[in-house]
Order: structure tokens, then C-alpha cells, then sequence
């Protein structure tokens, strides 16, 4: 079977070529970040894995700087204003708490954004790219930073300080506009996290997350999807909401599945559609990592 469907990402909307398998239920995965079909739908002909292949060259690290989410006029602006500087993995490149109104685009590399609620839990905001911007909220308000942000890999970013972001701002209308409407689809995308954490259970989540990065930053490799992003488990239950022991149990619940396959800071997907099933809660496939409601 041939034919086309639109990956929903932040990123990313496109079309990529679909084949194989076809769910005979009704409704579909909703997109982490946006409330349409992912490329998982129930209902639809999905692909397996060579609707990847189109993808792979957004998920590699010396990626250019395609990113939709900071429009090209804001971002040039802001480019030609910046110092370039590098990262190793692991750095830390802003800390919550932290005094400091600089800004960056990243031009190479992945970061994770994370914050630290009052009883210490860590919660991962967001994962950001080439082309995306970091700081903007400080560098307006001149606030103390409210996320940390640190490299998944190496990093090259430039790097403007809040006098001159403030300045192309006040004086370059368009970029003053486009950073707005950054902002709005930053806000709509929080929006629709904080529905997953009411509306789904804990696998439910894991699951539709697996999804989303696969449809962001999945590469093919033969029969599988390899997730190109280096998170731990700890770091997986951060970004759904989730103890650590949850994930584990609902990692290993997708194994016997025949879903994933996981490693050290490695998960790839091996049955896509099983997944897709899952994140719809489907009772045949489900299971509660904390609180079994449901009976396989």
C-alpha cells in the first residue's frame, strides 16, 4: 500500500510516504504537542519504518537550521547579532535560579530544558535544536532563569546578550512579531502537555511519547526506529510526569510486547503499531505502570 499522511511534530509538518500495516479500530494518536493525527494513527495504513527515512536527516546533530518554531526573519536577525560558542554533552549552558538575560540559537546540537519543582522534582520541558531560541523569557523581563538548559550532545550555538536581543526587538518590528508568535505556539504546546498528564495513564503517556520523539528524531536501521536522543530512564519519566519505577515497569512491559527494544540511553522502536494501540489505551495491549485498572 502506498500513499501519503502528515507527521505532526513542534518542528516538523511534512509528508512522508506510507506502507504496510493497517489498525482496523477507530481514532488516532494525538501528537504530544498538537492535538492532530500522528503518524501512528489508529485507522489509517501506517508506515513501519521506511517512513523514517525522510526524517533522518532532521534527527542528526550537524542538522542545519531548520527549525519552523523561530521564523527565519527573527532568526537571521538574531544569527548576525550572536558569537558563536561550543558545548561539550553534559554542559550546562543555562541554570533555573541564575541571574543572567543572554540569548542563543542553536546552530548544532540537542539540549534538554528542564525545572526543578519546590519538593525538588525534576520535570524535562522540552527538547530543543538547531534553529530554536533559548533565554528569550529573561532577556525580556530580566527575571531570574526559569529552566535549565543543558547539551544532549555537543553544541554550537551563537550567543547575544539581553541588550542587544532587546534592541533588535524594539527596533525590527517583524522579528518583535515573529518571536510573539514563538511564544504563543510555546504556550499552545504546554497547553497540550498538561492535558496528557490529566487525560492518560502513565503507559498512555509513555507511549504517545515514544511516538512523538520517533516522529521527530526516529532514524531507520534496517527492521527498527532508533530514537537518536540519549535519555535515560530517569530523564523519560521526567518528561511524562512519571517515577522512574513507572517507566522501568512500562519499558519492560513494551519488551515483552515486542514493541521496543531498549539499551543504555537507547530505545527503538520495533512494532509501531502496538505502541500506537497502547497510547490509545487499547485493552488488549494495555498496562497501567502504577496502578493496574485493566485486565490483559
Amino acid at each position: 500500500m502506498s500513499g501519503e499522511i502528515h507527521c505532526c511534530s513542534v518542528h516538523y509538518a511534512r509528508k512522508l510516504p506510507r506502507r504496510g500495516i493497517r489498525l482496523r479500530s477507530t481514532g488516532g494518536v494525538q501528537c504530544l504537542h498538537h492535538q492532530r493525527k500522528l503518524l501512528f494513527g489508529r485507522g489509517c495504513a501506517i508506515g513501519t519504518f521506511s517512513a523514517f527515512a525522510d526524517n533522518e536527516r532532521h534527527s542528526r546533530e550537524d542538522c542545519t537550521l531548520d527549525s519552523e518554531e523561530v521564523p527565519n526573519d527573527c532568526r537571521t536577525a538574531l544569527l548576525a547579532a550572536g558569537i558563536r560558542r561550543r558545548w561539550a554533552a553534559g554542559s550546562v549552558l543555562m541554570r533555573e535560579g541564575e541571574l543572567s538575560d543572554f540569548v542563543m540559537v542553536i546552530e548544532i546540537g540537542r539540549v534538554k530544558v528542564t525545572s526543578s519543582t519546590a519538593s525538588g522534582k525534576q520535570v524535562l520541558l522540552a527538547i530543543r535544536g538547531p534553529g530554536d531560541l533559548l533565554g528569550e523569557f529573561s532577556a525580556i523581563d530580566t527575571r531570574v532563569r526559569s529552566a535549565t538548559v543543558v547539551a544532549l550532545s555537543s553544541v554550537t550555538a551563537k550567543v547575544l546578550s539581553g541588550t542587544d536581543f532587546r534592541a533588535i526587538l524594539t527596533n525590527n518590528g517583524r522579528a518583535a512579531f515573529s518571536l510573539l508568535r514563538m511564544i504563543v505556539n510555546r504556550a499552545r504546546e504546554a497547553d497540550a502537555q498538561r492535558l496528557e498528564y490529566g487525560a492518560y495513564t502513565v503507559t498512555e503517556r509513555i507511549a504517545r511519547l515514544l511516538l512523538d520523539y520517533a516522529g521527530r528524531y526516529g532514524q531507520t536501521d534496517a527492521d527498527r526506529v532508533i530514537i537518536t536522543l540519549p535519555l535515560t530512564q530517569t530523564e523519560l519519566a521526567h518528561a511524562a510526569g512519571a517515577s522512574r519505577e513507572a517507566v522501568a515497569k512500562t519499558l519492560r512491559r513494551l519488551r515483552d510486547l515486542g514493541a521496543v527494544r531498549t539499551g543504555r540511553r537507547r530505545i527503538e522502536l520495533l512494532r509501531p503499531q502496538v505502541l500506537a494501540e497502547v497510547a490509545e489505551g487499547l485493552p488488549s495491549v494495555y498496562s497501567d505502570a502504577d496502578e493496574p485498572r485493566r485486565s490483559l
